[in-house]
């Protein structure tokens, strides 16, 4: 059986890009840009039934530094760090466990 329990997710990028593409559970998350080079979005009521399953897509000028964090009900689940190709993209895809949660 597992656990649907309930969470705030926030999900925070920061990095000089040009288009973003972040999902969380197979759910694209609308980031907010702050104006200045940090993207962001706050979500109540996240339903987490295992490891949450991140994917992140960023396109800028190569060489540029980023930080992409996903946090669960106020702790850092999970902070990756990297800096865009010569190529102009960051990408990963990662799996980050949530103690208590299962898959069904």
């Amino acid at each position: 059986m597992s656990n649907h329990a309930s969470h705030v997710l926030e999900v925070r990028f920061s990095g000089a890009v040009f288009s973003l593409f972040v999902t969380v559970e197979g759910q694209e998350i609308d980031l907010r840009f702050d104006g200045d080079s940090t993207w962001q979005r706050t979500i109540t009521g996240f339903v987490v039934t295992g490891p949450l399953d991140v994917a992140c897509l960023a396109k800028g000028l190569s060489q540029t530094e980023c930080v992409l964090q996903i946090t669960l009900d106020g702790t850092v689940a999970g902070e990756f760090k990297g800096t865009i190709s010569a190529k102009g993209i960051w990408q990963i895809v990662r799996s980050i466990p949530v103690p208590g949660a299962e898959r069904a």
